[in-house]
C-alpha cells in the first residue's frame, strides 16, 4: 500500500525515514519516523478504499516517550 504524508501547510512534504505496519492478536499497530524538519504536536492516521478520499481514524499527540528522536506510533 503506497503511503503519503504531508503537514497542512500547502506544499510543505514531510519525509518519513520509516514505515512498518503489522498486526498482532487482533491488533493493528503502524510505526513510523519522519526526519525531524517539520515540527508538530500531533499526526493523523487516515485510511481510504479508493486512494481519493482519506478519512482519519486516530490522532498521535507527540512522538513515542520511550523513543530517540521523531518516532510515532499506533495501535487499534
Amino acid at each position: 500500500m503506497p503511503s503519503q504524508a504531508q503537514s497542512s501547510v500547502t506544499g510543505t512534504k514531510i519525509i518519513i525515514t520509516k514505515l512498518i505496519g503489522y498486526e498482532k492478536d487482533g491488533r493493528l499497530s503502524i510505526e513510523w519516523s519522519t526526519d525531524g524538519s517539520i515540527e508538530t504536536n500531533y499526526r493523523e492516521v487516515q485510511s481510504t478504499m479508493d486512494g481519493k478520499k482519506f478519512s482519519t481514524f486516530a490522532l498521535v499527540l507527540g512522538a513515542d516517550p520511550g523513543k530517540s528522536g521523531k518516532e510515532y506510533g499506533f495501535q487499534g
